[in-house]
């Protein structure tokens, strides 16, 4: 708290500036990860209302302030529901009531199961511009509905978390999920970004759902999405732009008959897909791009765990379409116990790849090689991610790494020299780009290599390589951009929706 004897001096000043200035300051100093629960008078920006009249009734005058609101179940309000309830309905109408016309980001968290008296009613405005609903378990959505006054003509993104299905009793609960939820096709038509996590995600339930899918152009599909759930909606969504998909395990009695529906389902040209992250446990990669063809796909990400048998379905994915190889610029091999030289047969076919990061468990010498004396390998290469990661412990020998030639590669994709004597050289001799940016990431078995490679290329850093080095326990190991959050975070940043 500021001195008494001070304040009045302070605000005297403030109080010469323009309201003009004064909102702009307001509207900048707002930071809207400081209202990540029920807002109290110390939280912005309830905390400008409380310093002195001038400033409250700017405060409330300003709509920017009041377009960013989190509601979120705190324990204390599980002993009082009917309080707690009324206490929710009077914020929100009070931010309804100061946002005005201005787009709303609402989010609403309850993490424990409510009881009769936890019914609340949301009395949303076409101004809702973004939408997040996290709660823990599937039933606590009985006691939640949204009463749209007016079509929500401005909402642009919704995210709907379902932590588990614990309390699905029967079938015929089913259907309920999505008759409380306001995505309805004729009330939001400007809905075009979409994350679900909702456990047991199967083709059966899509079309419960009621999900405008024609209009989607981001698409987040967290874990335990089948895979003809995910050919389904590939099907129904011909303008998506962006996809991040977790797909479930399937078991093996189900493995012939979901490969039999996937095949009968019709060939789908998915013009419009630039990016495409995938999440996957089995080493049925191949079957994730059946009937699937992504002519203009600049971002390719795949996690998983057994990809060692999927580089076939990259390699044969990447080779249905010549355009898919000549145009893709992104590629990430994530979380994988694969050998580096398996992933020359697919890098061969990318002269336009940009950014490459591999999770390699061994024999790296092969592609770093290549890497350093082949003009015809990637060159148009700039950044290079590399993890060393042995993420299966049992495995009693730790795969070799040679600190020496990986930094002799990326000195030479630093410095290229075009004109190489020890190379039989045409005059199509491509043009290689410099590197800029190298990263790797290293378990505890390589941590002496590690320094080794930041020592041998010391040199270069100086002169201007971006390089990053890292060690990370095994263990506790988690690639941060295999995140599904992350990817969905990002896609926010460039939408210009609150994050």
């Amino acid at each position: 708290m500021l001195n008494n004897r001070l304040t009045p001096m302070l605000l005297s000043s403030i109080c010469r500036l323009s309201l003009e200035q004064l909102q702009e300051i307001f509207i900048h100093t707002y930071h809207t990860s400081d209202n990540s629960r029920i807002p109290y008078k110390n939280s912005p920006p309830l905390l400008f209302c409380h310093v002195c009249r001038p400033w409250r009734q700017l405060a409330l005058a300003t709509p920017e302030l009041w377009c960013h609101l989190n509601l979120e179940a705190t324990p204390e309000s599980f002993k009082a529901p009917r309080r707690g309830v009324r206490k929710f309905k009077e914020i929100l109408e009070f931010w309804l009531s100061r946002s005005k016309h201005h787009p709303l980001c609402f989010r609403f968290s309850l993490d424990r199961v409510p009881d009769q008296r936890w019914a609340l009613t949301f009395p949303f405005r076409s101004n809702l511009r973004e939408l997040e609903i996290d709660v823990a378990f599937k039933d606590q959505l009985r006691g939640v509905s949204f009463d749209g006054i007016e079509p929500l003509k401005c909402l642009e993104a919704v995210d709907l978390r379902i932590a588990s299905n614990e309390h699905e009793d029967n079938d015929s609960d089913r259907g309920y999920i999505m008759e409380m939820y306001p995505i309805l096709p004729d009330k939001v038509p400007s809905l075009s970004m979409l994350s679900l996590s909702y456990p047991d995600f199967h083709c059966g339930k899509i079309k419960l759902l009621n999900v405008p899918w024609r209009q989607m152009t981001h698409l987040c599909l967290h874990e335990e999405i089948s895979l003809l759930a995910w050919h389904e909606i590939l099907r129904m969504t011909p303008h998506l732009q962006k996809c991040y998909v977790g797909l479930c395990l399937f078991y093996a009695d189900h493995e012939e008959s979901e490969e039999h529906d996937i095949a009968k389902l019709p060939q789908v040209h998915m013009e419009h897909l630039q990016e495409l992250e995938v999440s996957i446990l089995t080493p049925c990669l191949g079957m994730v791009f059946t009937g699937v063809v992504c002519p203009n796909l600049t971002r390719f990400v795949v996690k998983s765990s057994s990809v060692q048998n999927a580089l076939s379905g990259i390699e044969k994915q990447l080779t249905l379409c010549s355009t898919n190889a000549q145009g893709l610029k992104q590629l990430q091999l994530l979380r994988q116990d694969i050998d580096a030289s398996s992933v020359l047969v697919v890098l061969l076919i990318l002269p336009a790849l940009e950014d490459l990061s591999l999770d390699c468990a061994g024999n790296h010498d092969k592609l770093l090689r290549a890497l350093a004396v082949r003009d015809d390998f990637v060159p148009k290469l700039k950044k290079f991610n590399l993890g060393v990661i042995r993420y299966d412990r049992l495995q009693r020998d730790v795969p070799t790494f040679s600190a020496a030639i990986y930094a002799d590669a990326i000195k030479s994709r630093w410095c290229w020299k075009r004109q190489r004597k020890c190379l039989k050289q045409s005059a199509s001799t491509r043009v290689v780009e410099r590197m800029t940016r190298a990263t790797l990431l290293v378990d505890e078995d390589h941590e002496m290599d590690l320094w080794k490679a930041k020592h041998l290329l010391s040199n270069v850093v100086k002169r201007g390589l971006s390089f990053r080095a890292e060690v990370h326990s095994a263990r506790n190991w988690k690639n941060p951009l295999i995140s599904g959050e992350n990817t969905w975070v990002r896609w926010k940043k460039e939408m210009g929706l609150w994050h």
